[in-house]
């Protein structure tokens, strides 16, 4: 588009110019937007993480051992495992909080890319915003 520009800087050239200009600030404040919105979310669920201390890899086998048991009594041995943890609920619980602290993990790590990115692009618009003012167009 620059290159155009400085070649060929005519009316239709700049109009599509600011035309481009104008739909990148709206979609980059929609992506502004929706990052917003998701931080939220995500520090929501930071702040409604369940309450269960156990070993996450552990109540995975129990919930396994009960869902792949071929015998009552093998359902009986793993709620038994699960009451020395703190019975079932805590289980649950605990596996819930495994998979929610992985997601807000997971967030951070693809929030702090899409930042860098996001400066990087309305680095770049402004330089675009600039350039129409720049050129003699003739």
């Amino acid at each position: 588009m620059k290159e155009l520009l400085y070649e060929q800087p005519t009316f239709d050239n700049v109009y599509a110019l600011m035309n481009w200009v104008q739909k990148a600030k709206v979609d980059m404040a929609m992506m502004n937007s929706t990052l917003s919105q998701m931080v939220k979310v995500i520090l929501d669920m930071r702040n409604q993480l369940p309450v269960a201390n156990c070993n996450a890899t552990k109540a995975k086998e129990i919930i396994k051992g009960i869902l792949d048991a071929k015998a009552i009594e093998d359902i009986v041995n793993h709620m038994a495992i699960a009451k020395k943890m703190g019975g079932l609920d805590t289980v649950i619980k605990c596996l819930i909080k495994d998979a929610m602290k992985k997601t807000i993990a997971e967030f951070w790590k693809f929030y702090s890319k899409e930042k860098i990115e996001m400066v990087k692009l309305t680095k770049e618009l402004k330089e675009y915003e600039k350039l129409p003012k720049s050129l003699k167009v003739g």
